[in-house]
């Protein structure tokens, strides 16, 4: 079974928890691969927010995803934020995933 984004986070936290601990002591070899683990996890991250959108509509480029942090109501939530990062003014928010794309898809996806 494929991880969530929960467990995805969970990983790049525990990841970055490490590498903050070592970094004095470990050579630059060993905090360079913790990097690109952390990168590739955000990468998977991404992937999953997206994964159903449609390229840009207006550049063609594939669409890039995210997830924050929000307060709704004093209730913590997440956001996710689904755009372009190659055009201004080409993103959506929800508060799920599906509904992001959805957004998107409507909003600035190419058909």
């Amino acid at each position: 079974m494929k991880p969530t984004i929960d467990q995805l986070q969970e990983q790049v936290n525990t990841l970055k928890a490490q590498r903050d601990a070592q970094v004095t002591d470990q050579p630059q070899a060993v905090i360079e691969a913790l990097n690109r683990q952390i990168i590739d996890l955000q990468n998977e991250i991404t992937a999953k927010i997206v994964e159903g959108a449609l390229p840009c509509v207006n550049c063609g480029n594939p669409a890039h995803g995210l997830r924050q942090n929000a307060v709704i109501k004093n209730s913590p939530i997440y956001m996710f934020e689904i755009g372009c990062i190659h055009c201004k003014d080409t993103r959506v928010q929800d508060v799920s995933r599906e509904g992001a794309v959805a957004k998107w898809n409507q909003t600035h996806g190419a058909a």
